[in-house]
């Protein structure tokens, strides 16, 4: 593997950890108000909706303690999602330079970061991605 690929595999290796950083926040965030009765709809944008009005609102079910804990962990929130967003911008730069991934951008249903990742990872990534068996390839 080449330098670059290497870089760009290591930015796709971030990004996932902090999806996943992401997913923990929320589910742990979700269960906090869960607990004491205050529940939203499925979805991370409608909790991050509902956390933000709930807490530009100073709604009285939470103690000021927690109030202060979902003020803190929201703000954990917006910072991984910069940090995401700072990576797809990357992700995007990238594809912009590439014919390859530009041709497969035009695809309907294949986006910048899935279309980086086949390259990275080959063309057997690809053929499973697209739901081929190797028997099929």
């Amino acid at each position: 593997m080449t330098s670059p690929q290497l870089d760009i595999q290591t930015l796709h290796r971030v990004r996932s950890r902090l999806v996943a950083e992401r997913t923990n926040l929320i589910n742990q965030l979700r269960a906090i108000l869960l607990e004491r009765g205050v529940i939203f709809q499925a979805g991370r944008r409608k909790l991050e909706l509902g956390v933000d009005e709930m807490l530009a609102k100073g709604i009285e079910v939470l103690s000021p303690r927690i109030r202060q804990l979902v003020g803190e962990l929201r703000a954990e929130w917006k910072e991984i999602d910069a940090k995401i967003g700072i990576l797809n911008g990357e992700f995007v730069k990238l594809a912009r330079n590439d014919a390859a991934t530009r041709r497969l951008t035009s695809i309907p249903g294949v986006g910048v970061l899935n279309c980086r990742f086949m390259f990275e990872n080959g063309t057997h990534t690809l053929s499973v991605f697209n739901g081929l068996r190797e028997t099929e390839v």
